[in-house]
């Protein structure tokens, strides 16, 4: 008996960015189907909770794979990026945002606030938030992606916020991140 379908059996890559891209694909589709299955499911349920397992497995196998790939390219956060980012998560948390037309309508309110604060261009901070984290794989150019990680992270849930921003970001910061998402005063239980 055959298990691999077709279409497996036939995937050929030209280069490691191949891999990469397909890799993406499978943590992009499995965040669609984490979505569509919280519709359906309550949220207690196990299938959930294994679902969103296998989405931090493919987001974290991508982030490692992105990162051989980049070796030594010195492509990680500068520190006042990553505190831009860091004002941008405290500024969205006061917001309290209470569902995602409340949450999409922060970020971008919160998105003007720091780059006026910091004398830059809108889409500086914008950028540091999707494409500088490596989310800019949707047409939205990142923006659902990184207020998906917010949503899970306002509601208790910082693992895969934390582990992307680590993943960008060099050794000496993980500190500061480590200190950012200790601090949990304010959390929310739900939406």
């Amino acid at each position: 008996m055959n298990l691999q379908s077709n279409s497996t059996k036939d995937m050929k890559f030209k280069g490691n960015q191949d891999i990469l891209q397909e890799i993406g694909n499978a943590w992009e589709y499995i965040g669609r189907v984490e979505k569509a299955a919280q519709k359906i499911l309550n949220e207690n349920n196990p299938v959930l909770e294994s679902i969103g397992f296998a989405w931090v497995h493919m987001m974290n196998a991508y982030i490692e794979i992105e990162d051989n790939l980049a070796q030594g390219s010195g492509n990680k956060l500068e520190p006042k990026t990553l505190a831009q980012i860091i004002d941008v998560l405290t500024r969205i948390k006061w917001t309290g945002p209470k569902n995602w037309h409340e949450l999409v309508e922060a970020y971008q309110k919160v998105v003007r606030e720091v780059a006026k604060f910091n004398g830059i261009f809108y889409d500086t901070i914008a950028d540091a938030c999707t494409r500088r984290l490596r989310l800019n794989k949707k047409d939205d150019f990142g923006r659902d992606d990184f207020l998906e990680l917010v949503e899970k992270w306002l509601v208790g849930e910082p693992g895969p916020l934390k582990l992307v921003l680590k993943a960008h970001c060099n050794t000496p910061e993980h500190r500061i991140i480590d200190d950012f998402f200790q601090k949990k005063g304010g959390f929310r239980e739900k939406y």
